[in-house]
């Protein structure tokens, strides 16, 4: 409705400015049409002036002739200085007459009717005499023309807005019946189902962009949902693992009495499940953290190629149990800003990873260097290797791909907390791997 109002007061505003103008432009051009009409007849009359008398008179004209001034509704006069009428054609008229100062026009009012008079003095080549020429014609003409245009004016305005009223209201209505549609199936949306789509056939213009925005919304919308049923469902099964063993201990211990040395293993196995259990809490606080907001950025210039020197010596213990070389080449002096802390978890993960999922006697390799403004990481290993199809899925929480890596320790957060890192510091972390023959993972940082 106001979209409709709006257009009609629009309409309505062009509507009389152009009639207006109309109005105004038409009075015009009859005037001037008037003032050319009156000076080709005072010209054709100056032709028949008979100037061999004084004072000069017109010659009789041809019964055409006056027939054609009548019908064009002129009239005109040759009068004297003192008044006297010498000639006249057609019905001039009653006017007090002064010899005016120069030739032209004037518009007077005589008896109610408007008259359009021109006046101009008779002359010859050798001769001017006291006598003037004056050729008049009535302006109800223009009146006429006026009232009438005035008239449909008034009739057609309001046709043409009742028209554009109904016009209006079908174009918006019919433009604005698709974002109702799109309303209400938004409506009908909600966290338990959130397979309905909009429904749209149109053209590619704004609403069929709109309805692919909102669709493609709505997608993500539900992965990030059935995501976090996922996660809840993941996390809710990776705390009742060690829960249940805590308790099933207990609950043996319980049945009956125990030396000494059964109490203490039981409640090592108690320790072991409460440990996981923390790291499995630690873990899950952090990725709560980076998904509420990004990581509280206070960063500080870090030599990486000392943060991964220290960390592989870390590693170096739980390689040796396995007899597993650690082969690093690390570029000197490469620095990056970030946090010391994170990096240090990231490219642990990535190690622990690397040893974990690779047989006694095999090779973990890790490189540090730039290349083209990028600082690269890139840590490999000859282990198990990963699936093709398993490879997508490595960052998503709990997804531990493949018979060989579920039945190594661990919940499955230790790349996602990785990723999530490094994509923090604007680096990225991509994964290739060969089964049986090893595994890349390549981690590239901006080097500012």
């Amino acid at each position: 409705m106001r979209l409709t109002l709006w257009y009609i007061a629009l309409l309505a505003v062009t509507v009389i400015g152009f009639s207006l103008f109309l109005y105004v432009e038409l009075q015009d051009l009859l005037s001037s049409q008037i003032d050319a009409g009156i000076q080709i007849a005072a010209s054709q009359l100056l032709v028949d002036v008979d100037d061999s008398v004084n004072p000069p008179i017109l010659r009789p004209m041809s019964d055409e002739a006056a027939a054609h001034i009548l019908q064009s509704s002129f009239a005109s006069r040759m009068i004297a200085a003192d008044g006297r009428v010498v000639a006249d054609v057609g019905s001039f008229p009653i006017l007090d007459f002064t010899p005016p100062v120069i030739t032209g026009f004037e518009t007077l009012k005589i008896d109610g009717i408007p008259w359009r008079i021109y006046t101009q003095q008779v002359e010859t080549n050798t001769q001017q005499y006291d006598v003037w020429l004056q050729v008049g014609q009535s302006l109800n003409v223009i009146d006429d023309t006026q009232q009438i245009l005035f008239q449909l004016i008034l009739i057609a305005l309001p046709i043409v807005l009742i028209l554009t009223a109904f016009g209006g209201m079908f174009m918006a209505n019919r433009a604005l019946n698709p974002v109702d549609n799109i309303t209400r199936t938004v409506q009908d949306i909600h966290a338990t189902d959130m397979s309905k789509r909009i429904q749209y056939q149109g053209p590619q213009d704004e609403l069929g962009r709109l309805t692919e925005t909102l669709n493609s919304m709505l997608e993500r919308l539900q992965a990030a949902f059935d995501a976090e049923r996922n996660f809840t469902a993941d996390a809710s099964h990776e705390l009742r693992t060690p829960l249940t063993i805590i308790k099933g201990h207990i609950g043996v211990t319980l049945t009956r009495n125990r030396n000494s040395e059964e109490y203490i293993a039981t409640l090592i196995q108690i320790q072991t499940e409460t440990d996981r259990l923390i790291r499995l809490a630690n873990d899950l606080l952090f990725l709560a953290r980076l998904d509420a907001a990004p990581l509280r950025w206070q960063p500080e210039m870090v030599n990486l190629s000392d943060l991964l020197e220290a960390v592989f010596d870390q590693m170096q213990s739980i390689a040796n149990e396995k007899n597993i070389s650690l082969n690093p080449i690390i570029q000197p002096n490469v620095n990056m800003e970030g946090m010391p802390d994170h990096l240090i978890r990231l490219f642990l993960n990535l190690i622990d990873n690397a040893i974990k999922y690779t047989p006694s006697d095999g090779q973990v390799n890790l490189s540090l260097a730039i290349q083209q403004q990028t600082i690269t990481i890139q840590i490999s290993d000859t282990g198990l290797g990963i699936a093709p199809e398993h490879v997508p899925h490595l960052f998503e929480r709990f997804y531990r791909g493949g018979r060989e890596r579920h039945q190594q320790s661990g919940v499955g957060l230790g790349l996602p907390i990785s990723y999530q890192i490094a994509r923090t510091h604007g680096g990225s972390i991509a994964v290739n791997s060969t089964p049986d023959v090893g595994t890349t993972v390549l981690v590239t940082f901006p080097l500012r």
